[in-house]
């Protein structure tokens, strides 16, 4: 995602509505208008990855969903951060305290998906520093973000 983050500036928007707009569009352009090395788009290049063939059902997903996969999923990312002279940081758009130990520390931060808690990392020694209640973790909040 670091290309379609840079050609869309998340950070100039006023909305998620309005970045979402951004991406749709350059996604469509990198997909639809860009060439490949052989002169024709990824749509030609691959006409079959236009659609699964498979038709989109909201009872299905329902169904089917699951949390715990959702949770495994998240727990392969790691995010940088740097703590602010609060002794907070910052992640998906909610403060967490922390402490003024840690006050512009460069960090990592994971999820672990069987407590679901944030672990805060050492960046550099990779020892663990804190773990925070991922409170917004949950079917709720992740569903409410996919149909925004």
């Amino acid at each position: 995602m670091g290309t379609l983050k840079r050609w869309t500036e998340p950070q100039t928007c006023v909305s998620i509505a309005e970045w979402q707009e951004r991406l749709d569009h350059a996604e469509r352009l990198y997909r639809e208008e860009y060439p490949l090395p052989s002169g024709v788009t990824r749509w030609q290049q691959w006409p079959g990855l236009r659609h699964s063939g498979r038709r989109y059902s909201r009872a299905w997903e329902k169904r089917e969903w699951s949390l715990a996969k959702a949770l495994e999923h998240l727990a392969n990312y790691t995010l940088n951060r740097t703590v602010s002279s609060s002794g907070h940081l910052s992640l998906f758009n909610r403060s967490y305290h922390v402490g003024s130990l840690l006050v512009g520390k460069a960090v990592k931060v994971c999820l672990d998906p069987q407590t679901v808690h944030w672990v805060v990392l050492d960046r550099r020694s990779a020892a663990q520093l804190r773990s925070i209640a991922a409170e917004t973790v949950n079917r709720k909040h992740i569903v409410e973000m996919l149909d925004m």
